[in-house]
C-alpha cells in the first residue's frame, strides 16, 4: 500500500480490527458448537432497565453463553442524525436469526409482529425486563451525561441543554413541539416516557415472553423466586443441576462488577432528583403508567 506513515497506521488498525472481528465470530461459533440443542435466549428490555444484569444472570446458567451480541430496534436507534445508519427492521430480524443455540442475546426491541414471529420461528426463550419509569429517566440522565452515545437527535438535543433539570424534563416529556434550540428538526420520534414505554408494552402480555421487574432481581426478598421463574422459563425440564445451584449461579452472575453499564442499581433514586415541577410533569405524562405497572396505587406520591 502506498502512502505516508499515517495512512499505514490507519490501514494497520483497520486490518487488525477486521481480524479481531473475524476471529471473535469464529471463536464464539466454535465455543457454541455442540450446543445446537440448547435454547436461544433473548434478554429484551426497555432501555436503562437492567439489560446487562438480566443477561449476566441468565448467561451464568449451565450451557448458556453470551458473546455480547444483540439486536436494537427502538425510537432512539431510528433517530440517528445520519439516517443511513438508522436501524432497519429487516436488519434487526436478520440479526436475531443469527443467534446460535446456547447463546444469550441482549437488546432493546420494541414489539412488532415481525419481531415476535422471528422469535417464535427460531424457538427463542424471550425475557423482558422493565423498571420504575422514574428511575429509568434518572439512569438515562446519568448515562447520556457521562458517555458518548450513538449520534442521534435526542442525544444531541439532550447534550445541548444547559442544566440537569432541563435534561430531566426533556427525558420525561420527550421531543418538544417546537425545539427552542437552533439547528434541530421539528419532528423527531422521541415521545414522552409513557409513549416510549408503550412501544414495548405488548411484551408484558406476550404468552411466549416472561416479564420480570428489575427491582425483583435486586430485592433479596424476591430475587430467589424471580430467578426460579427465569430458570423454569428458559430451561423447562432440561435442568442439569439442582435448581438451588442454578439460582446461586445466577446470583453470582448478577454481581455489580460483572456489568459494563452498572452505576448504582438501587431503586427510588428519582426522589433525590425530582423537583416539584418534575413530579407534576411526570404525573401528567406517565402517572397512569405507574399505576398500571403497579409502582403506585394512585397519584398521591
Amino acid at each position: 500500500m502506498q502512502g505516508n506513515g499515517w495512512h499505514r497506521t490507519l490501514w494497520d488498525s483497520m486490518t487488525m480490527l477486521g481480524i479481531r472481528r473475524v476471529a471473535g465470530a469464529t471463536y464464539h461459533r466454535i465455543f457454541l458448537r455442540g450446543l445446537e440443542n440448547q435454547p436461544r435466549i433473548f434478554c429484551n428490555s426497555y432501555p436503562k432497565s437492567g439489560t446487562h444484569l438480566l443477561k449476566n444472570m441468565v448467561s451464568a446458567l449451565p450451557k448458556l453463553h453470551s458473546h455480547n451480541r444483540g439486536a436494537y430496534w427502538n425510537c432512539v436507534s431510528r433517530s440517528r442524525v445520519d439516517t443511513r445508519k438508522s436501524s432497519a427492521l429487516p436488519a434487526v430480524v436478520k440479526k436475531l436469526s443469527e443467534c446460535l443455540g446456547g447463546e444469550v442475546y441482549q437488546g432493546h426491541v420494541e414489539a412488532t409482529p415481525e419481531i415476535s414471529d422471528c422469535l417464535q420461528t427460531h424457538d427463542f426463550k424471550t425475557l423482558f425486563i422493565y423498571r420504575d419509569p422514574r428511575d429509568v429517566v434518572v439512569s438515562l440522565l446519568y448515562w447520556w451525561g457521562q458517555h458518548t452515545e450513538t449520534d442521534t437527535w435526542p442525544y444531541r438535543y439532550f447534550r445541548k441543554l444547559q442544566s440537569k433539570d432541563e435534561r430531566l424534563s426533556f427525558l420525561i416529556q420527550g421531543w418538544p413541539e417546537k425545539p427552542k434550540l437552533a439547528g434541530f428538526p421539528e419532528q423527531i420520534q422521541f415521545p414522552d416516557i409513557a409513549n416510549r414505554f408503550a412501544l414495548y408494552r405488548p411484551w408484558l402480555s406476550e404468552p411466549s415472553c416472561l416479564s420480570v421487574r428489575f427491582e425483583d432481581l435486586r430485592n433479596l426478598e424476591t430475587r430467589d423466586l424471580t430467578c426460579r421463574r427465569i430458570v423454569s422459563h428458559v430451561l423447562g425440564d432440561s435442568q442439569d443441576m439442582p435448581i438451588d445451584s442454578m439460582v446461586d449461579r445466577m446470583i453470582a452472575g448478577g454481581a455489580w462488577n460483572r456489568s459494563q453499564t452498572f452505576r448504582n442499581g438501587t431503586g427510588g433514586e428519582w426522589r433525590k432528583l425530582f423537583k416539584t415541577d418534575h413530579i407534576e410533569t411526570f404525573k401528567h405524562h406517565a402517572g397512569q403508567l405507574l399505576m398500571e405497572l403497579e409502582y403506585e396505587t394512585d397519584m398521591d406520591w
